[in-house]
């Protein structure tokens, strides 16, 4: 995933460097499992959480790619309980 910097970044570049200094994310780590989001999700919504990423770590978050373990198993199952 290539992190783009956001437009306010180039546009705004005095307020961009204060909100660096003082709001940025620095600290934070993100995990982010692509083929998780793939899956059921429509290309407008893959976009958007790719554009969050990369506003993420442009102020400063970690965003860390992850494996979500596959859940299909307790799903079906809570599905069987919950039943009426």
């Amino acid at each position: 995933m290539r992190m783009i910097p956001p437009a306010c970044a180039r546009l705004c570049p005095i307020f961009w460097q204060r909100w660096m200094e003082y709001l940025g994310a620095r600290g934070m780590i993100i995990g982010l499992d692509m083929t998780y989001v793939g899956q059921d999700n429509d290309t407008e919504t893959i976009a958007v959480i790719e554009a969050a990423a990369a506003v993420f770590a442009a102020i400063g978050a970690e965003v860390v790619p992850v494996k979500v373990p596959d859940v299909t198993d307790v799903a079906n199952a809570q599905m069987a309980y919950c039943q009426v």
